[in-house]
């Protein structure tokens, strides 16, 4: 079934598939819309258009994601990013005690590096890296996706350390 897929600040509109039994319409979605337009990857979100008409990226972080490590030992956290056109700059957050987010920074033992898998894929895969984890590296963590004046925040990524 095509129907009509709105950004949720804007009246334009790009046809779509509806997906997973949702009809994809209206400016309140609930779910993901597999959409048939070039400038917008399958299963992006619709309201993640930005005021200037272009596409947000896509942060594909799954809710409730948890890694666990033992301390002393290496850890990789990926936050892959789906894009349209424009590259997007990932950036990482520690989220603290009073919800707020604070930026990562980089040292010798926390780095930030980005992969492009496939060149044919328009998607980035950022990567959080601890060489030796520590239990004060336990924590809830953020990434997001920026391009132009767009942001996609991803959920929370829970590191566990014991």
């Amino acid at each position: 079934m095509t129907s009509l897929c709105f950004a949720r600040l804007f009246s334009s509109t790009a046809p779509v598939q509806s997906w997973d039994r949702t009809v994809c319409s209206g400016r309140l979605l609930q779910n993901l819309c597999r959409c048939n337009t070039p400038q917008w990857p399958q299963t992006m979100q619709p309201s993640h258009r930005s005021s200037a008409g272009l596409c947000a990226p896509e942060v594909r972080v799954h809710k409730n994601t948890v890694y666990r490590a033992s301390s002393k030992s290496p850890l990789r956290v990926p936050c892959p990013v789906r894009y349209c056109e424009q590259i997007p700059t990932v950036r990482w957050f520690r989220i603290n005690d009073r919800d707020q987010a604070i930026p990562v920074s980089e040292t010798d033992q926390v780095t930030v590096t980005q992969d492009h898998p496939t060149a044919d894929e328009k998607e980035i895969i950022s990567y959080l890296s601890f060489k030796s984890l520590s239990v004060q590296d336990d924590g809830i963590y953020r990434c997001e996706a920026v391009v132009s004046n767009s942001t996609s925040p991803s959920h929370n990524i829970n590191v566990s350390v014991s």
